[in-house]
């Protein structure tokens, strides 16, 4: 298992429609991940600084132990 950063996406076809809407639309697309998601939404009004972590995502069937540098998402066990 990889997982992503804003580059790249685990679900390609969703990629590809969102950028397309956003083209036809004339609006930006910003490329983020299922993980980097949870995190950010963890992080808003905690008062934790910016900067690199560790998280434990735990998500349905998923337990990742993953480090986050406030843009990439890298597994580090899980």
């Amino acid at each position: 298992l990889r997982v992503t950063g804003v580059q790249t996406c685990a679900l390609p076809i969703w990629d590809a429609q969102a950028r397309g809407v956003a083209a036809l639309l004339g609006v930006p697309c910003f490329a983020s991940n299922h993980q980097r998601g949870h995190i950010e939404a963890a992080l808003v009004g905690t008062g934790i600084p910016e900067g690199p972590l560790l998280a434990a995502h735990l998500s349905g069937g998923t337990t990742e132990l993953v480090q986050y540098d406030g843009e990439h998402v890298t597994l580090i066990g899980g």
